[in-house]
């Protein structure tokens, strides 16, 4: 598709959100939704994730392992500066990761993340740094594109709090200002120094803090805004009708029924514990019926421990079939044809998830399971979660890989026997696990993630639901729009008179 030419006048921008970052400029208190929208502005990372979770250059051009996959040395872009005229070099990156090893830095939302991963940064040359890993770690570069990379003098000089209200980075825009309901950036007045180049014609960028849904519904199609950053599946015929034009991608997480058949310690006795029992279940629900009638098509039904846009998704995985007779064959052949009684608790918050989870049990029901769904709080299954005594029988979840699109977290923080804790831990399928966690080879790991995938999905640990999708809207006059697992190019786009 050929790119929308570029008009001459310099624009504002007019974004409608969900909400700003809470910690303003400090890009360490979080990650992902809302902070994402404005600190990729003025922000840069080592690497970046591209189409189906694949690892790209960002601030890095390149990157090496060393012989004992410890050390991992990354090439900065020569010529790039921060916004305040200092240089970006490998200093600057080292200084990043000792701050986030610090007593202060290591209470972070990063810093945490990167505990259990980082060892120690050290300047190999002005544009090369070294990042020793604790262990050896294939998806270390991925592990980095939650690290934007800060001005460590500004950093230093202002201290956190001040800093938060000047942030210096290396973005191709820089803060204008943060106030209650809105933040402002503006192109930097020496672009040239950014390795993002504004091709289009957006100058500067004003977002308005919109929590409700409906609100930024109304601005967008009265002209308030040009961008709505949250738009729900029921908005969407609304915005169509006004002319305006949506933007779908498939989100970094599927929804599901997490089957517990690992309790306390041991394997669970009960009919869960029993594979065919769990494929039962997954035969039950009609899940075509919950992405047609309850998203309204936006939506896929999920097939495996991976989103299709994460690295290591295996596309030869059909969905379970919706099969009543197939699940009531399965349920007696495991000797449960008079079915058996289940308790599934699920956060209610999220009212579209509480109408899928009820659908489920409603179908479930309708095979001879006695399923029945109580609500709970977050804190009452995060209680369990990290307890692992779990006293019902499965739990509304499914695998969150928003973090770094990598089919691999699903194993090594939720499905597998190396969930400490784990509510499933099957010991034939951990040579796979334990195969992939230690390959570096890009193409051999995929396939292992591949095949461990597929053994999952057969052994059926949760009922697979759905994979959902996130929906922005934006002016027909807005061009060149595109965003790629929540990051906008806003250097590319092009906003028509």
């Amino acid at each position: 598709m050929a790119l929308a030419a570029v008009p001459t006048s310099a624009e504002t921008l007019k974004m409608g959100v969900r909400g700003l970052p809470p910690g303003q400029g400090n890009p360490y208190t979080g990650r992902g939704i809302p902070h994402v929208f404005v600190w990729t502005t003025f922000y840069d990372n080592l690497t970046v994730l591209g189409e189906g979770g694949v690892v790209q250059p960002g601030l890095a051009d390149s990157w090496s392992v060393s012989d004992d996959k410890l050390t991992w040395t990354f090439n900065l872009k020569p010529g790039i500066k921060f916004h305040n005229g200092a240089p970006l070099n490998a200093a600057a990156v080292k200084a990043t990761f000792d701050w986030l090893q610090s007593e202060e830095g290591s209470t972070t939302v990063i810093g945490k993340n990167l505990a259990s991963v980082v060892a120690s940064a050290s300047v190999v040359n002005d544009l090369s740094v070294a990042i020793t890993t604790k262990t050896p770690n294939p998806i270390a570069p991925r592990e980095f594109v939650a690290v934007h990379i800060v001005e460590p003098g500004a950093w230093s000089d202002l201290g956190v709090e001040g800093f938060a209200k000047a942030p210096v980075g290396t973005g191709p825009y820089m803060l204008e200002s943060f106030k209650p309901g809105g933040a402002a950036v503006k192109a930097r007045s020496d672009a040239g120094n950014a390795y993002r180049k504004i091709t289009g014609n957006i100058d500067r960028i004003e977002y308005s803090e919109l929590p409700e849904g409906a609100t930024r519904v109304a601005a967008l199609i009265s002209g308030q805004t040009h961008v709505d950053n949250g738009v729900g599946d029921d908005s969407i015929p609304t915005l169509k009708a006004a002319g305006m034009v949506i933007d779908t991608v498939f989100a970094g997480r599927t929804l599901g029924l997490s089957l517990i058949s690992y309790r306390s310690g041991e394997q669970v006795k009960d009919p869960i514990g029993d594979v065919r029992v769990r494929q039962a279940l997954n035969y039950a629900v009609n899940k075509q019926a919950i992405v047609d009638e309850i998203y309204g098509g936006a939506a896929v039904v999920a097939s495996q421990a991976a989103t299709n846009n994460a690295f290591g998704f295996n596309p030869d995985i059909k969905p379970y079939a919706y099969d009543p007779a197939k699940a009531r064959q399965l349920l007696a052949d495991a000797g449960y044809g008079n079915g058996f009684e289940m308790e599934i608790r699920a956060t209610t918050s999220n009212p579209q998830f509480t109408i899928v989870y009820q659908s489920a049990v409603q179908d479930l029901q309708a095979v001879g399971v006695k399923a029945k769904l109580v609500g709970q709080p977050f804190a009452d299954w995060l209680k369990h979660w990290l307890a692992g005594d779990w006293p019902y029988n499965a739990f509304g979840f499914g695998h969150d890989l928003s973090g770094n699109l990598d089919a691999g977290r699903s194993f090594t923080s939720f499905t597998s026997c190396m969930k400490n804790p784990p509510y499933y831990c099957n010991e034939d399928e951990m040579s796979l696990v334990k195969a992939q966690a230690s390959e570096f080879d890009v193409k051999k790991r995929e396939a292992l993630l591949q095949e461990l995938l597929a053994m999952n999905a057969n052994n059926a640990p949760i009922i697979f639901l759905t994979q959902g999708t996130e929906s922005m809207a934006h002016t027909p006059k807005l061009k060149n729009f595109k965003q790629t697992n929540q990051v906008l190019n806003y250097e590319a786009m092009v906003l028509e008179n």
